[in-house]
C-alpha cells in the first residue's frame, strides 16, 4: 500500500517543474516572484529526489521478486482451469512461493497506481497550469543561451509566433525580426491568447515569400498542422531557426517538416531550454546542405 509520502512526492515534483518552468517565464517577462518561491525550492528539490530514489528501490525488488519467482518450476495442477499453474512441490516451498508472489503483485499494484497518479497529474497540468502560463507567455520556454543563439542569425520572420513572446525577447537583442500568425488559436477560447508582446501580423506561411533574406523560425509548430512545412518548402535561404521537440515527438512537429529538414538541412547547433514536464523541446540551427 503506498504512503501518503510516496504520493507526496509526485505533488511536489510537479511543483518543481512548474516553479522552475514559471520562475523562467517570470523572468524574463520582467515580472519578480522568484524570491516567493526561493525560500521553498531546496526542500522541493529534496523531495523529488527522495521520489526518484523511492521509485528505482520499488522497480529494483519488483525485479528481485521476478527473477526468484522464475526459479520456481511451475506445472498445472489436475483439474484446475487451462493456463492455471501452481508450484507442486511440497507445502514449504508453497509457502514461500506464494509469499514472493503477494510481494510482487504488491509492488506492480503499487507502479500501477503510481502511474495513474503521474496521468491524473498531467491532466491537471496541463488544464491548470500549462495551457494558462502557454496563453500568458509561449509553448516553448525560452532562456538566455537560446536568445543569443539565435540572435546571431538574424534578421527573421518568424511564422506563427503567437503572442509573440520570443519576437519581442529577439527585438529587445536588437534582432530584426518581424512575425506572423494566422490567428487559429485566438478563434479557439481555451487556447487564446490572453496577451501580446510583440505586434504579430496576420498572415500565414506564404509571407516568406515578402520577406526573403530572412532566416525562418519556426517555434512550437503544432502536429496538427503542416503550416510549418508549408512554410519551409517556400523558404529559399540559407537558415532555419526550430524549436520544438525532433521526429516522433508528442507536442510539435509532423512527417512532412522532418523529412524537408532531415532532406534539405542539417543542425549547426542545438540549444537545450527548460521544458514542461514529459517534452523534450530544443532550439535547432540547421543549415541548407548545399549552403556552406
Amino acid at each position: 500500500m503506498l504512503t501518503p509520502k510516496i504520493v507526496n512526492f509526485f505533488n511536489l515534483a510537479l511543483a518543481l517543474f512548474l516553479s522552475l518552468c514559471s520562475l523562467q517565464l517570470a523572468a524574463l517577462a520582467g515580472n519578480e516572484f522568484e524570491a516567493a518561491l526561493e525560500e521553498r525550492m531546496p526542500e522541493i528539490q529534496l523531495a523529488y529526489l527522495e521520489m526518484i530514489e523511492t521509485k528505482a528501490v520499488m522497480e529494483t525488488k519488483l525485479q528481485e521478486h521476478s527473477v526468484a519467482l522464475s526459479k520456481y518450476p511451475l506445472q498445472q495442477v489436475w483439474g484446475t482451469p487451462a493456463g492455471v499453474f501452481v508450484p507442486f512441490f511440497g507445502p514449504i516451498a508453497n509457502v514461500d512461493f506464494f509469499n514472493r508472489m503477494n510481494q510482487y503483485n504488491e509492488h506492480v499494484n503499487a507502479i500501477q497506481y503510481l502511474e495513474n497518479q503521474l496521468k491524473n497529474l498531467e491532466s491537471y497540468f496541463i488544464l491548470d497550469h500549462l495551457l494558462p502560463q502557454s496563453r500568458a507567455y509561449s509553448w516553448a520556454i525560452p532562456n538566455d543561451q537560446a536568445i543569443e543563439t539565435i540572435s546571431k542569425y538574424g534578421p527573421i520572420i518568424e511564422i506563427g509566433a503567437g503572442s509573440g513572446f520570443w519576437a519581442k525577447l529577439l527585438a529587445e537583442q536588437g534582432v530584426d525580426i518581424v512575425a506572423y500568425d494566422n490567428g487559429s488559436y485566438d478563434r479557439i477560447a481555451d487556447l487564446k491568447y490572453t496577451k501580446k508582446w510583440f505586434d504579430v501580423k496576420l498572415g500565414d506561411e506564404t509571407a516568406v515569400l515578402q520577406n526573403s533574406g530572412r532566416t525562418l523560425m519556426l517555434c512550437w509548430p503544432p502536429t496538427r498542422s503542416e503550416y510549418a512545412s508549408k512554410a519551409l518548402s517556400l523558404y529559399e535561404g540559407e537558415f532555419v531557426i526550430y524549436v520544438g521537440e525532433r521526429r516522433n515527438g508528442t507536442a510539435t512537429g509532423t512527417p512532412a517538416l522532418f523529412d524537408a529538414l532531415d532532406r534539405d538541412f542539417e543542425i549547426l547547433e542545438a540549444v537545450s531550454i527548460p521544458t514542461w514536464p514529459g517534452y523534450t523541446d530544443q532550439v535547432f540551427v540547421y543549415i541548407r546542405k548545399n549552403g556552406r
